[in-house]
């Protein structure tokens, strides 16, 4: 799968995925690292906010047409081996490269710092 490219001011990328017992329960939280032009942050995520933060993106900004086949899927079982997590980290930067590239294509965005970008799109707020 090829990256997908944001505009030359912005960067996402999640290099790497944590394996997380909690309250019994285990999953994968992905670390996402942002630069938007000289602003650098990083978060950590779980799939069922990547998830939450799709359906937004669906309801606030239609016409960029993202669909459900944009987003990786949640794999029901397996989804724990690192074939697996390593290729759910690649789809999601690319999920998340195409949402933001979409949004400043469509609305001639000229995000340049975290302020302006995290209004528009809270899911990258600390």
């Amino acid at each position: 799968m090829a990256n997908v490219e944001t505009p030359r001011d912005i960067e996402i990328k999640i290099p790497t995925a944590f394996l997380v017992d909690q309250n019994q329960t285990t999953f994968h939280v992905y670390l996402v690292q942002i630069r938007v032009g000289s602003d650098w942050w990083s978060l950590r995520k779980r799939y069922s906010e990547f998830s939450t933060f799709h359906k937004f993106v669906r309801e606030k900004y239609p016409q960029i047409g993202v669909t459900n086949a944009d987003f990786p899927s949640k794999k029901a079982l397996g989804n724990r081996g690192a074939r697996v997590v390593q290729n759910r980290l690649c789809k999601l930067q690319n999920y998340l490269n195409l949402v933001v590239n979409r949004i400043c294509m469509q609305y001639g965005y000229e995000i340049r710092d975290k302020a302006t970008f995290t209004t528009l799109l809270p899911f990258f707020e600390c």
